[in-house]
């Protein structure tokens, strides 16, 4: 196997110094995985095994502090993409993945790679696709997996949503599969940025100095089909108080408490919804000023949604 190559990818290009000044945040959640209709092919029936594609966004997006409209597979990784400086990386996949037809000595492709660019003007989404990918180290072909990295315009939100996989348990260990987002330092050969691991069956998602030293817990488990990683700079969701209509929240983020301003004390029935739809918290109040306790709920991303407005606004609990 190209053995650690997560971090052996650390070799590769030229000297850079890092700007990472962006926080991230993490959701899980599930969504129906459908294949993409009618997309633009990458690999174009090619064999493909540590793939050299461009791809073109269609809209500026934001990884880290560099904006960019392309992107770039390398690193000798199926599964990563670079932005145009080639030192932020988004691991979609960790593991090494290949053309099911690249161990068959065949001429036609099993594993197409594509993508689309769909959405309105302001809120474009690029959508790549890995169809039926295996991986390097499986001689037979017989193993594969399916996953789409989704970007989105505007609130340069990151998601890896997973398909269909067949994937032998001990197989898959060995292949030290993660997902990342990386902005690299050439120079020390080093990284800086966010890691999703896998520690007693759950995901843990937290910033990373990535070096000789740096021992990631790998996936232990192929991701359910449905599953959604989503990866979220602080600036998707604000962080200073935001508006609806004459009513305004903050602080956002925020730890314990949720405050309302009602200045001109409009009737409203409010609800806290998580990520996934549930309504976790409801009420009503025309208070000119109120406070909901958020106390009992876990950290991550949620809306606040109140009747006068058909806008939900989105928050962190830390």
């Amino acid at each position: 196997m190209k053995k650690h190559i997560f971090l052996l990818i650390l070799l590769f290009v030229s000297n850079y110094i890092f700007s990472q000044s962006v926080n991230y945040y993490f959701e899980q959640f599930t969504h129906t995985y459908s294949n993409l209709s009618n997309p633009i092919s990458i690999n174009n029936g090619e064999v493909w095994d540590d793939p050299d594609y461009g791809i073109p966004i269609g809209f500026d997006f934001s990884i880290f502090n560099h904006t960019t409209d392309s992107l770039f597979f390398g690193g000798g990784l199926g599964g990563s993409i670079l932005d145009t400086t080639l030192n932020n990386i988004i691991y979609a996949s960790g593991a090494d993945l290949a053309d099911r037809a690249y161990n068959m000595n065949s001429n036609t492709s099993l594993s197409p790679i594509s993508y689309q660019t769909n959405g309105e003007l302001g809120k474009k989404i690029l959508k790549i696709e890995w169809q039926n990918a295996g991986f390097y180290e499986d001689e037979n072909g017989d193993y594969y997996t399916n996953l789409q990295l989704w970007l989105y315009e505007g609130s340069n939100m990151i998601e890896i949503h997973h398909g269909a996989s067949n994937v032998e348990a001990i197989f898959y260990l060995w292949e030290e599969d993660l997902c990342a987002l990386l902005e690299m330092d050439w120079d020390t050969e080093t990284a800086n940025g966010y890691v999703l691991e896998e520690t007693d069956e759950s995901y843990q998602f937290g910033f990373q100095n990535v070096d000789d030293f740096f021992e990631p817990n790998t996936f232990i488990n192929p991701p359910q089909e449905g599953s959604v990683f989503r990866f979220y700079p602080e600036n998707a969701i604000g962080l200073i108080e935001k508006e609806i209509s004459n009513i305004k929240i903050f602080p956002n983020p925020t730890s314990d408490f949720l405050s309302i301003k009602n200045d001109k004390k409009v009737e409203m029935n409010y609800k806290i919804i998580s990520i996934d739809g549930r309504t976790i918290i409801q009420g009503k109040s025309s208070k000119q000023n109120m406070q909901i306790d958020l106390r009992s709920l876990d950290a991550g991303m949620y809306f606040f949604h109140q009747n006068t407005r058909a806008k939900s606004i989105s928050f962190i609990k830390n």
